[in-house]
């Protein structure tokens, strides 16, 4: 599978209505510490997970089903918003990573789904090949990717806020 960037993914009246949903004081925001093995860092982002083993977990799970209707999911194994804050420095937030890994290996069938709700200078980096591809941060856009390919967020510095959802998906 190779990388896809999808501009104005949906159309502006159901993004705008997304993007106020996710900057509303109604969804509670949870505290997760952005680190992958071996670097020690004290980064954050906060999360709102929507569906994770298995099931439902959020009541705001079915407001974003126009994106995974659009992404003809089959079977979800995790999907969640992610916030984080904006930093005084661009650089790699936590770490390359896949999302999820069975005895130690990416799970091949797993695709990884990443919508921006808002645009910042905060990409999306993924290595494919041995090339590192860069995916800005621009509103109403989603890149899918392979879950075998290693992929991190960067800092944003334009913004204050940085809202994303992020689908793991077969």
């Amino acid at each position: 599978m190779a990388i896809k960037i999808y501009n104005n993914f949906l159309d502006a009246e159901t993004h705008a209505n997304l993007y106020a949903t996710v900057q509303s004081i109604d969804i509670p925001w949870y505290k997760n510490v952005v680190v992958q093995p071996p670097l020690i860092t004290e980064d954050v982002q906060f999360v709102h997970e929507l569906y994770a083993n298995h099931n439902v977990i959020s009541n705001f799970y079915n407001t974003f089903t126009p994106i995974f209707d659009k992404l003809n999911v089959q079977l979800f194994h995790r999907v969640k918003l992610n916030l984080t804050l904006k930093q005084e420095e661009k650089r790699i937030l936590g770490g390359y990573h896949t999302d999820w890994n069975v005895n130690g290996a990416p799970f091949k069938e797993l695709k990884i789904a990443i919508y921006y709700f808002n645009t910042t200078n905060g990409e999306t980096v993924i290595k494919e090949n041995g090339k590192i591809n860069t995916v800005n941060c621009v509103e109403n856009s989603l890149v899918t990717f392979s879950n075998k390919l290693e992929h991190t967020a960067m800092t944003h510095t334009d913004t204050s806020f940085r809202y994303v959802l992020n689908i793991n998906y077969v």
